[in-house]
C-alpha cells in the first residue's frame, strides 16, 4: 500500500478544484487547490507551486505539526492560516486511539468528519473569510490531504453551491493517490508503522461510503449551509466565495 518509490519531497495529492460544477456556476481552474503536507517539499517544489500565484496557504494541520517548520514556501511572499482543525473540534488526534478498534469502517469515518465539522463551524468560517479577501490563488492542506482537508473542502463546496455528487468525486479522488501519500507521511510522522497501516482500515481509504455516512448526518443540502451561518457565515461571505471562484451560469 506504500509506495516507496515517491520522492518525499513531491506532492502526491495536490490538485485543482477547478471545473467541479453547481447550482451557481463552475468553479474556475487555477483559483483553488487543496494537496498534502506543502511543509515537506523541496525548493523545487516550492517554485512550481508558487507559480501557480498562490496568495493564501491555508494549513488544518495541528500546533505540533505547524511547530516542525513551514518549509520553503515559508521565504515566498505567501500568506499564512493555521487553523488546527482538530484542536477546535475537541475531537482526538491521536491515531492509536483512532484505529484501537478493531476494523475502522467508512462508516466511523463518515461519523467522524461529522462530528468535527460540527464542532469547528468557527474556523471553518474564519479560512472562508480568509480565502473570500484574496484576489488570487488559495492552496488549503493538512498532512494527507484526505480528512481534515476533506471536511475544509465540503465546507467550502458548500458555500459555492458545489453539486454533491463532485464534493464525492472531489473526496474520492484522494483514493489513488495514497501509496505515494503514506510514503511522504511516513517520512515526516513515523508513528505511521507497517502495523497502524494494516490496522487503519477506512482511516487510510478515500471511499464514497464515508462521504454517504457524512451526508446523511445532515440531511439536505441547505442545512450545511445553514450550520456554516451558525458559525458566523453571512450569504455576503457566499457571495464574495462564488465571485472569486466560479464562472457563473447564465440562470444565476
Amino acid at each position: 500500500m506504500i509506495d516507496v518509490t515517491h520522492p518525499v519531497g513531491k506532492l502526491a495529492n495536490f490538485r485543482d478544484l477547478g471545473q467541479l460544477s453547481g447550482e451557481h456556476g463552475t468553479i474556475r481552474p487555477g483559483v483553488l487547490f487543496r494537496s498534502d503536507d506543502v511543509s515537506t517539499i523541496d525548493a523545487a517544489e516550492a517554485e512550481k507551486l508558487a507559480s501557480k500565484d498562490i496568495s493564501l496557504i491555508v494549513d488544518l494541520r495541528s500546533s505540533d505539526e505547524v511547530s516542525q517548520g513551514r518549509g520553503p514556501l515559508e521565504h515566498y511572499d505567501i500568506e499564512y492560516l493555521n487553523l488546527p482543525l482538530l484542536e477546535q473540534s475537541g475531537t482526538s488526534h491521536n491515531l492509536d486511539e483512532l484505529v484501537a478498534s478493531a476494523g475502522f469502517t467508512n462508516e466511523m469515518l463518515g461519523l467522524w468528519y461529522a462530528e468535527v465539522f460540527a464542532r469547528s463551524l468557527p474556523m471553518l468560517v474564519e479560512g472562508l473569510q480568509a480565502i473570500s479577501e484574496t484576489q488570487r490563488a488559495v492552496v488549503f492542506h493538512c498532512a494527507m490531504g484526505k480528512d481534515r482537508t476533506g471536511i475544509f473542502a465540503v465546507a467550502l463546496h458548500t458555500a459555492l453551491g458545489t453539486h454533491r455528487e463532485h464534493i464525492v468525486r472531489d473526496f474520492v479522488e484522494t483514493e489513488a493517490n495514497l501509496p505515494q501519500v503514506l510514503a511522504r507521511l511516513r517520512a515526516s510522522q513515523p508513528f505511521w508503522t507497517d502495523a497502524m497501516v494494516d490496522k487503519a482500515g477506512a482511516l487510510l481509504h478515500a471511499h464514497p461510503e464515508a462521504m454517504a455516512v457524512f451526508f446523511d448526518q445532515f440531511g439536505a443540502n441547505g442545512e450545511l449551509k445553514d450550520l456554516l451561518m451558525q458559525g458566523g457565515a453571512t450569504e455576503a461571505l457566499f457571495a464574495d466565495l462564488r465571485n472569486l471562484a466560479l464562472t457563473r451560469s447564465s440562470e444565476d
